[in-house]
């Protein structure tokens, strides 16, 4: 993502550590700077809600059919 520096400023964060650590290891997994990754976070984060997927739907289908199913034989389910 190339942009005129006109249409950029910089920003300085201060970071946790850890999350730091957490953020940089995502960047490379994601084949993306650490500048880049954050801002694509960003950009995902203030795009509205997150979209939910077939997979997102699938899994709560099956947590709410055991969590039915653990009543039904009287057993209350965790968490």
């Amino acid at each position: 993502m190339t942009e005129k520096s006109a249409d950029v400023v910089q920003v300085n964060v201060r970071l946790p550590v850890a999350l730091r650590r957490k953020l940089t290891a995502d960047a490379r997994r994601n084949k993306r700077s650490f500048n880049a990754e954050l801002v694509h976070r960003l950009q995902e984060s203030s795009s509205g809600p997150p979209t939910t997927t077939g997979e997102d739907i699938a899994r709560l289908a099956a947590t709410e059919a055991v969590e039915l199913t653990l009543r039904r034989l009287g057993i209350e389910p965790k968490g």
